[in-house]
């Protein structure tokens, strides 16, 4: 699947419904107060609920939301008591999706790299007969190296990078496969 956040919140208190009877709505925007991804089918000012149910996430306190494009997101909960009256909404809270094109190491086909979490050297396996070219980019897709390794194994020295995740893409004529690493 692809990119995907957990959305997390508390229980609410409410005078008429026990906590444990209570639903929840969720909306969730590219832009402030704007639920053009998951609609609360409510108010968002007023809290009003346009349905006569339990809110959209049922009673879960966590929501799951994939495959979403890199940007901005706003998101907000109301809580819903079996009368299936609606509180106002919690304050809007926003993360940013930011891929950078991760794969899994299993999936990188006759490359591997270790350590991980590495502090100096990072080895680099491979069944590359031909010479290949690495890059290794920040978390925010910078190109922080670029060299061109040949044989089963070489070493990349890394001493010099700040802590952090970073991804290393491995290049042939043919194929590039990317894997993440963590420097310490």
């Amino acid at each position: 699947m692809g990119n995907s956040v957990t959305l997390n919140w508390e229980r609410a208190i409410d005078a008429q419904t026990p906590s444990k009877g209570l639903s929840y709505n969720l909306y969730l925007g590219t832009s402030s107060a704007l639920p053009d991804v998951v609609s609360p089918n409510s108010g968002l000012t007023s809290g009003i609920r346009h349905l006569a149910s339990l809110g959209n996430t049922c009673q879960d306190t966590s929501w799951t939301i994939s495959d979403l494009e890199d940007g901005d997101y706003f998101w907000s909960v109301q809580a819903i008591d079996n009368g299936f009256m609606g509180s106002l909404f919690s304050p809007e809270q926003t993360f940013t999706i930011n891929a950078v094109g991760i794969r899994d190491p299993e999936v990188t086909n006759g490359f591997s790299i270790y350590p991980n979490p590495v502090k100096d050297q990072l080895f680099v396996s491979s069944n590359q007969t031909e010479k290949f070219d690495i890059r290794i980019y920040s978390s925010t897709g910078k190109l922080i190296v670029s060299t061109e390794l040949a044989g089963p194994f070489s070493a990349i020295d890394v001493t010099d990078l700040p802590m952090g995740i970073y991804v290393v893409s491995m290049l042939t004529k043919d194929q590039t496969w990317s894997s993440k690493f963590i420097k310490e």
